[in-house]
């Protein structure tokens, strides 16, 4: 059977013609002679192969791939349900979901940038991705040794969530490249409200960062914004003499009256307390070892910044032997010493 088409194109060895029906199909040139466009020529109904109809198929088919791959891929990417920002001079902050997997990874500067550059951490566990972000920047001598290496880390829990990291495991994730590569540093770990967070970002800052600048604000420190954005948190210390984990000793506290003012079951709310660590040689014939602040602490323990169990906050550094100092120069002491060798001669 023989149909008519309307040359409308004309291709290197086929031509685009126009149905009586109105379709558009492509066919192979006739071969008795030269044809031209506007030109009517006799088709096979067997010749003729879809042209419009398919090109329209295939874009439609090739969409509907995408948008369903594109709704599985957000589809299973889970949620963010706490913040954990890490800052040395390299800035950076992890979203954690509740399954303590890093769901996606932001760099707060041009160092955050250069370390996540190199680093992979996004479906890593977070204490993994901790330890390979300041094992890169050690790496990257923004941590090297005979320097004033400061890590201040912040964790920024919603309200009531579950917690999904524990200060403990941050600090040993930090911990275990900085004893690798011989690194001596303070580690510093401090639990957040969402709102500080919240008005970090909109400040242009780290969370971390931010805390410190509202920290030494409030102690009188002169520290301008330029300052805490630029540089790194050893040469803050170095430069304005002053201590950032004294200056941060409060938050802890802070948030955790706010946690416990919280009505829920009993159970311990994410973040109570910070964490304070150093990382020193202690003498040439001992190892290198993690202690907190001179011997107020002993070695290996963790210096919790907030309150202590009982309620008291953390000694100064010196505090416990000041204290020792006071009570012997107490007369009341002194009298009961007197009394009981008078009582130990009687015998």
């Amino acid at each position: 059977m023989q149909e008519r088409g309307l040359i409308v194109k004309l291709k290197n060895k086929t031509c685009i013609v126009l149905t009586p029906q109105g379709e558009y199909r492509e066919v192979p040139l006739p071969g008795n002679g030269p044809v031209r466009a506007g030109q009517e020529i006799r088709l096979e109904k067997k010749e003729f192969r879809p042209y419009l109809n398919l090109k329209h198929f295939v874009a439609a088919a090739l969409l509907l791939v995408f948008v369903l791959a594109w709704q599985l891929y957000t589809g299973r990417v889970p949620a963010a349900a706490a913040y954990l920002t890490i800052d040395i001079n390299p800035s950076m902050e992890l979203a954690v979901s509740a399954g303590r997997k890093v769901v996606s990874a932001s760099a707060l500067n041009g160092d955050g940038e250069k370390i996540l550059s190199k680093v992979a951490v996004r479906g890593r566990m977070v204490d993994e991705a901790v330890e390979a972000i300041v094992a890169r920047a050690v790496a990257e001598n923004y941590l090297a040794k005979g320097s004033d290496n400061v890590i201040l880390a912040t964790l920024t829990v919603a309200e009531n969530a579950e917690p999904v990291a524990d200060l403990v495991s941050i600090c040993e994730a930090i911990k275990k490249p900085l004893d690798s590569g011989g690194v001596d540093a303070e580690v510093i770990i401090e639990p957040v409200r969402p709102e500080l967070r919240q008005e970090a970002a909109s400040s242009g800052l780290s969370t971390g960062r931010y805390l410190l600048l509202q920290k030494s604000g409030k102690k009188g420190v002169p520290v301008s914004i330029g300052e805490i954005s630029t540089k790194s948190l050893g040469e803050l210390e170095k430069e304005k003499k002053f201590s950032i984990a004294d200056l941060l000793a409060e938050s802890g506290a802070e948030t955790e009256r706010e946690n416990s003012a919280i009505k829920g079951e009993g159970r311990e709310k994410a973040g109570g307390k910070g964490i304070y660590m150093r990382r020193s040689k202690a003498n040439d014939n001992q190892d290198d070892n993690w202690k907190g602040e001179e011997k107020a602490f002993a070695p290996g323990k963790v210096r919790q910044t907030g309150k202590d169990e009982a309620g008291r906050s953390p000694e100064p550094a010196g505090g416990i032997k000041r204290r020792e100092e006071e009570k012997k120069d107490d007369p009341v002491n002194r009298d009961k010493k007197g009394k009981a060798k008078d009582e130990d001669r009687l015998e």
